[in-house]
């Protein structure tokens, strides 16, 4: 069964706010966008020290030092996409499994690897 849909005077349609979506995806969605930190600190332009910042854009994950590249996308909801991601950093390449998701109010992101349960939770940088 598909996500609950309501439709107003206007003839539109809405997705209820955290609907299973189960979409195959290329790229993040575009309220993902955007530069994350560990701490406001982390977002400061300009800080070498900001080893917690995360950007994320298109199909792309830069940290601070590694690049995350998605493939076989799923948008699991209207909060939540996972994928495996081609990593190469560090003059090292892997393979990581990871789900991302928004919190309601689209001012955190939190990242879980997925083979380990590991969590980190990210601010969106307001700078």
């Amino acid at each position: 069964m598909g996500p609950e849909v309501s439709a107003g005077d206007t003839g539109t349609t809405a997705i209820s706010e955290d609907a299973p979506l189960d979409i195959t995806i290329s790229q993040f969605p575009k309220s993902f966008f955007g530069r994350w930190g560990l701490t406001q600190g982390d977002c400061a332009m300009g800080t070498t020290a900001a080893t917690g910042l995360i950007s994320v854009q298109g199909s792309l994950v830069k940290f601070h030092e590694s690049i995350a590249t998605m493939r076989d996308g799923k948008r699991e909801s209207t909060t939540s996409m996972s994928a495996h991601f081609d990593v190469v950093g560090e003059d090292e390449k892997w393979v990581a499994h990871t789900r991302y998701r928004l919190s309601d109010a689209r001012q955190q992101l939190t990242r879980e690897d997925l083979a380990t349960g590991e969590k980190q939770a990210y601010e969106r940088c307001r700078n």
